[in-house]
């Protein structure tokens, strides 16, 4: 789209804003050509007073106003480039410090009536003199044209006020629109965007100019929103302004062929594809694009091509001398041009996320204008570029990395006193005198609101602590800092600074991989810390009293998030509260203790706010949360944190109380008014020790426990035991799993019964509002309690991995269960009474290899179920074990049926007056079931089938044809030569003399995928696919041609359907040749993968393909090059990228001109290979090759 320019009377403010400007008239002085500049501005003055009037009239449709007022703003956005002509001459001059002579080119561009200097002394600039004369001619139309439409003067000259918002117009012309509304970060660009084009003033010095945007962009978001039009304008292309699309997976020439004619454009900004998104979403661009047709345009001011995969760009990009914005965000690029340094105007520069750049151009530092650069995730990105110092107008510097033997470019940082937000300092072992870290001036930086200071983690004999500890305490910034993140450094100890209370804007504090430092700061004394992570400090035995300040009683007031993890020393955690009264982490949240195997004290016992508690691995610290009639009250840790809702316990030690039941009830009973944990909602217990049963203590008082989660406790056979339940109830818990518990045996230690006196009510108290019960890997289980009935709320039940289940209890499931899902049960023989399950809407059943059926009575499956999987269970012979039964499931979506080799029939379906009951049935898959004969003909009512497979079945026989006639929707169809149903459906399909009805009855489908289909031994050119005129994607496998298409049959291109976007062959097992010379009506071709054809030597003519950006060869080990009559037929020139994968001669070609890999497997298309060089240097040079050398 193109969006709209802000509105006429604030782009001519600007105009005057830049005709007054000191530099540019001590510019035009020096040059001679202020004579000029006065003209333009008194002549602008004269329109600017009639403009109000003219804004009122033209919507009384006066149409030569109208036009006077497109005129006059594509006249303005030319005046604009000119004086940013000047002002780019004048900013070039002052980076080179080029001498001021009086024959300079300014003078070239100057009418003769505007300077007695003569232009007829230089032979160039005729361009812009040009430009200057026509100007002042439409300047001097408008003026007469005002007259003659009757424009009423109302306040002559610029407002001699300061500079407002700007206002509001009803004049919004736009000559042309692209694709459709981006998301808040493409908003963010455009309102820098305004920024670059002059549009946001300063108000006096007192705010950033980014400061002002921010207040603009809601206003932006509504502009926006009335500007967007559909297409309108494209005829009048070369008057756009403004323009944007939405970014595809694969940009080719054809998409974007159209800016051509944009030569006005001022930004370029591709949207989409997931940008708001947090996973990184990449496309693929034609390098037309960045190499040809971005250099062209001229009067760019925003350019962005984010998240593209370029390789490579322009050394032309120098000629872009007004672009103000450039991104490129996830370029592959490895360097940038040097002439990016003559990009004067230039204020941001994102390079984010190019992880394979290795260094920015030393001409960086003649970016005299630049406000942002951004180079976060360029890991590749070793050093700064010299001279970064100069860039004293930065606001915003992502990294400063001090490379090896260049510590004294730590200083440059000194210069930058602007900066603000985030800096990242990295390389600090490279800095061995401390007056340069001192000399980088961080205590002025009083924007920065988030530094990172990081050394590096490896450590060697030239680090020397002291001189660490001096670096470190010269870096001291500025007092109102707010988060603080310290990695890597190995002084002994942190200089005063660190955690002086001073500091009271710290929110956040990190402390990573100081592995030598002996004791923590005192950060308790930090009013306003809210996070505090320490992390990897191993050489901390004690977390003493230093740690909450001393003389502090109030420590750590703010903190609501404390982690400590990776700490190998750790023992002990002094206690706080010396004095009476005194309390430390009263706000504290959430604690984290990970990976502390000594640690072995108390706890913080007081802390009266705590939700989340996670303690992991930490195999000697002792917990629990009831009272111990132990003796180890010197070292038990006993919870009672009122607040508590999460806790998370990984290999620690439980108290015996809640080890042995005995004991632990015992305690209870004793203690029967003890409250504890009474706010918890979840439960983890993952790895820990000696824990054989859940005693009745375990859940004392746990009233708002909904989830409970036991993993690894290797030593538990039953969960409860019997009489437990009976005492206690959970009328909160929902989710219960159980993973990895290796020798449990069963849920509750139930007593043995006789089938008859079975207790039909029988209550399992904890469990009576369970939703969510899944059971995983606890090989010995084998039996389900029988009061599974009785859970009226269970909505979902797995079991995986547990084979010596034998069956599910005689008493059945509740009929409240929606999801029923088992794996990995070998001794399970059969399922629980299905139709009883009256609300199941997933069924999925595998690997069960003692299963013969699924449902034993005559009622069938349910007929509330959506989805019904199947697979690797290999005695499994029918669905229903009674013969003759009919299926009602008028709810049933998908059917999945994998590998049951036993399997010999499906069941029929029940008519009904719509003909069928599958009415909702999208998807079928019948794969790997050699037995099964027949699928009924009832199966073939479901009208919405969209998804049809059926491979490998030896003895299938397909229905009569005329049941293929409901197949409508059929968007993707699988089929293969095992299967003579599938033949007959595919010979359906394509039946000449039927072709007409046929191509009727299958305009949907989209995908076809052929496996040795024998098609009545037909040449593939008579097969009829060109019917299929919505096929979008075709996959012929396991053909044994010895060329494609087969010798003989050389019209068969001819017949593949036009539509096709995607092709695959694969597994020709005699394959020798591909030839694509005939595949001239295949112009919408953009994939071909070719896997799996050992003898394929040749490939032919691919360049025949005008559409093909990808390309995959997948196992080819004897294809050794790309032929054609012509060259440039070799490989087309849209190819984008080519995957590689066990092709030994390919590889060799490539190793043999030894070429270099990117560390992503990724080469630049100039690289040549085998003799195929002439082919592939005439690629897009944006095309990849990614080679998988196995």
């Amino acid at each position: 789209m193109v969006i709209g320019e802000i509105f006429l009377t604030a782009f001519i403010q600007v105009l005057f804003g830049k005709l007054a400007s000191r530099n540019l008239w001590n510019f035009g002085r020096r040059e001679r050509v202020h004579t000029l500049l006065t003209k333009w501005k008194k002549m602008l003055e004269q329109i600017e007073a009639v403009l109000a009037d003219a804004e009122n009239k033209q919507m009384t449709n006066q149409e030569g106003i109208r036009f006077w007022l497109e005129d006059l703003e594509d006249l303005a956005y030319d005046l604009d480039d000119v004086l940013d002509e000047f002002a780019t001459e004048a900013l070039r001059r002052k980076v080179t410090e080029e001498p001021r002579a009086s024959n300079s080119k300014i003078l070239a561009l100057v009418p003769t009536c505007c300077t007695s200097f003569n232009p007829r002394n230089l032979a160039y600039g005729f361009r812009v003199r040009s430009q200057i004369d026509e100007i002042t001619s439409r300047l001097q139309d408008l003026l007469e044209r005002r007259i003659r439409l009757g424009l009423q003067n109302a306040v002559v000259g610029p407002s001699s006020k300061a500079p407002q918002r700007p206002h509001t117009s009803s004049l919004i012309h736009e000559p042309c629109l692209y694709g459709r509304d981006g998301d808040k970060r493409a908003l963010i660009e455009l309102l820098l965007s305004d920024q670059s084009k002059g549009l946001i003033q300063k108000l006096g010095e007192q705010k950033q100019m980014e400061d002002l945007g921010c207040g603009y962009f809601h206003e932006l978001l509504s502009r926006m929103e009335k500007k967007l039009e559909n297409n309108e304008g494209l005829k009048n292309i070369t008057k756009a302004r403004h323009s944007s699309y939405t970014r595809g997976y694969r940009d080719v020439i054809k998409k974007l062929e159209i800016f051509q004619k944009a030569n006005n454009l001022r930004s370029f900004l591709p949207f989409g594809w997931r940008d708001g998104g947090t996973n990184q979403s990449i496309s693929f661009l034609t390098s037309y694009v960045p190499l040809d047709l971005l250099p062209s345009l001229r009067r760019l001011r925003v350019l962005s091509l984010r998240r593209y995969r370029i390789c490579e760009v322009s050394s032309l990009i120098g000629d872009l001398k007004h672009v103000r914005f450039l991104d490129l965000s996830c370029a592959l690029i490895v360097t940038l041009p040097e002439s990016i340094g003559i990009l004067y105007n230039l204020q941001t520069l994102i390079l984010r996320d190019c992880k394979n750049l290795s260094k920015l151009p030393a001409s960086t530092s003649n970016l005299i204008n630049l406000r942002h650069l951004d180079v976060t995730g360029a890991y590749s990105l070793k050093e700064m570029p010299p001279k970064i110092g100069k860039l004293t107008c930065l606001r915003t510097l992502s990294n400063f990395i001090v490379s090896q033997g260049n510590g004294s470019m730590i200083k440059e940082l000194g210069n930058l006193i602007h900066l603000r937000g985030t800096l990242y300092i990295s390389g600090l072992e490279n800095v061995v005198d401390a007056l340069d870290a001192m000399r980088a001036n961080l205590k002025d930086k009083q924007g920065l609101d988030v530094l990172l200071m990081k050394w590096s983690n490896i450590s060697n004999n030239s680090r020397i602590e002291s001189v660490e500890s001096e670096v470190l305490d010269m870096l001291r910034p500025h007092k109102k800092l707010k988060e603080l993140t310290i990695n890597g450094y190995h002084g002994l100890t942190f200089p005063t600074w660190v955690g002086n209370s001073l500091f009271s804007n710290m929110v956040c504090l990190k402390f990573q991989h100081c592995e030598k430092c002996i004791y923590l700061p005192p950060l308790g004394q930090l009013a306003s810390l809210t996070k505090l992570h320490i992390q990897g400090m191993k050489a901390i035995k004690n977390v003493g009293l230093e740690f909450y300040g001393l003389g502090c009683s109030n420590s750590f007031p703010a903190l609501e998030i404390l982690t400590f993890e990776d700490m190998p020393e750790w023992e002990g955690w002094s206690p706080f509260g010396i004095k009476e009264g005194a309390q430390a982490f009263a706000r504290l949240l959430e604690l984290s203790i990970k990976r502390c195997p000594k640690l072995l004290q108390k706890l913080p016992s007081n802390l009266p706010c705590l939700r989340k508690l996670d303690i992991h691995e930490c195999p000697l610290l002792l917990v629990g949360w009831v009272p111990s009639s132990t003796k180890l009250n010197d070292v038990r840790n006993t919870l009672h944190f009122d607040s508590l809702i999460s806790l998370s316990l990984t290999n620690i030690s439980l108290l015996n109380s809640l080890r042995n039941p005995k004991v632990g009830d015992e305690v209870v009973l004793e203690n029967g008014t003890y409250s504890h944990l009474s706010s918890l909602t979840s439960l983890r217990i993952d790895n820990v020790q000696g824990l054989e049963c859940l005693p009745n203590c375990f859940f004392h008082g746990l009233t708002e426990l909904q989830e409970l989660s036991l993993s690894s406790c290797k030593e538990l056979t039953s969960l409860w035991k019997n009489e437990v339940g009976q005492h206690h109830h959970l009328p909160a818990f929902r989710r219960f799993l159980v993973k990895r518990c290796t020798q449990l045996t069963s849920i509750f230690e139930e007593e043995q019964v006789e089938e008859e006196g079975l207790q039909q009510h029988e209550e399992l108290p904890y469990l009576m509002m369970l939703e969510y019960l899944k059971i995983e890997g606890c090989g010995k289980l084998e039996k389900l309690p029988r009061g599974l009935l009785n859970i009226k709320y269970l909505q979902e039940l797995i079991i995986h991995g547990c084979p010596c289940l034998i069956s599910f209890p005689k008493t059945g499931l509740p009929s409240t269960l929606r999801t029923l899902d088992i794996d990995y049960c070998d001794a399970l023989s059969s399922l629980p009474e299905l139709v009883m399950l009256n609300n199941l809407e997933k069924l999925m059943v595998s690997r069960c290899p003692s299963l013969t059926y699924l449902c034993c009575s005559g009622n069938g499956l349910p007929p509330t179920l959506k989805d019904l999987y199947i697979s690797s269970c290999g005695n499994l012979e029918c669905i229903i074990a009674e013969e003759g039964i009919k299926i009602n499931c008028p709810s049933l979506e998908s059917v999945v049926i994998w590998d049951c080799e036993s399997l010999k029939s499906l069941p029929d379906v029940m008519p009904d007056n719509n003909g069928g009951c599958l009415s909702n049935l999208s998807k079928l898959h019948i794969t790997e079931c050699d037995n099964v004969e027949s699928v009924p003909e009832g199966w073939f009512t479901a009208t919405k089938l969209r998804v049809l497979c059926v491979r490998n079945g030896k003895k299938l026989k397909g229905p009569p044809y005329h049941a293929y006639n409901n197949l409508t929707c059929l968007q993707d169809l699988r089929v293969n030569s095992c299967t003579a149903a599938a033949t007959g459906l595919v010979s359906y399909l394509l039946k000449e003399e039927s072709s007409f009805s046929c191509s009727h009855y299958f305009t949907n489908l989209t995908c076809l995928s052929l496996w040795n289909v024998d098609m009545e031994g037909k040449p593939p050119s008579k097969w009829g696919l060109h019917i299929l005129s919505s096929l979008r994607q075709l996959f012929l496998m396991h053909y044994g041609w010895a060329s494609f298409p087969p010798q003989g049959d050389e019209g068969m291109m001819l017949w593949l359907p036009p539509s096709l976007i995607k092709l695959t062959i694969g597994d020709f097992t005699n394959l020798e040749k591909l030839s694509c010379k005939e595949c001239h009506n295949m112009s919408s071709l953009e994939q071909l993968d070719i896997l799996r054809c050992p003898k394929l030597t040749t490939i032919t003519e691919l360049g025949q393909l005008p559409s093909l950006s990808e390309l995959s060869i997948w196992n080819c080990p004897n294809l050794a090059s790309f032929s054609a009559e012509e060259q440039r037929l070799r490989l087309p020139p849209s190819l984008l990228h080519f995957w590689i994968n066990e092709c030994p001669i390919l590889k060799q070609s490539y190793e043999k001109r030894k070429l270099c890999y990117a560390s992503s497997g990724m080469v630049n298309a100039g690289a040549v290979l085998g003799s195929d060089s002439d082919a592939v240097t005439a690629l897009d040079p944006a095309f990849e090759w990614k080679l998988v050398l196995g």
